[in-house]
């Protein structure tokens, strides 16, 4: 199984030896992959340029570039559209949407810690979840 990282799967993965040690394998076999978004959020929390330059090579080094599809729009439309139907249309971020239009798009599973893929997942048929705790 290929993962593609939420940044909250990463922060839990980052925060707890025990997550490590469980999926160190898995990252180091190059299984757990990021993308644009998830970078660009978890990039975020950089507090200087020192910082943020080590983060980006933690990223370089770790976890492989999946790119955003372009038509991620099209999915992303159509999944809220059904999850605004059951209500749930405020439970996933912009980001946690295009990581999963990310994760769809290329028969990837996200890796998180985070219930609001449960959610999207629910109404997206071609999207896998999985939470880092749960360990693979």
């Amino acid at each position: 199984m290929i993962y593609l990282f939420d940044t909250s799967g990463l922060v839990r993965l980052l925060r707890d030896p025990k997550l490590q040690s469980a999926w160190y394998d898995a990252i180091d076999a190059g299984t757990v992959a990021s993308c644009y978004a998830q970078r660009a959020e978890f990039l975020y929390s950089a507090r200087n340029k020192r910082e943020y330059d080590e983060i980006a090579e933690m990223f370089t080094d770790l976890y492989p570039d999946v790119s955003v599809p372009k038509n991620a729009g099209r999915w992303i439309s159509a999944v809220q559209r059904r999850m605004a139907q059951a209500g749930e249309h405020r439970s996933a971020s912009a980001v946690d949407l295009i990581i999963a239009a990310t994760a769809a798009h290329h028969g990837l599973t996200i890796l998180h810690d985070d219930a609001d893929y449960r959610a999207v997942a629910r109404h997206a048929f071609d999207l896998s979840e999985h939470n880092v705790h749960d360990i693979a």
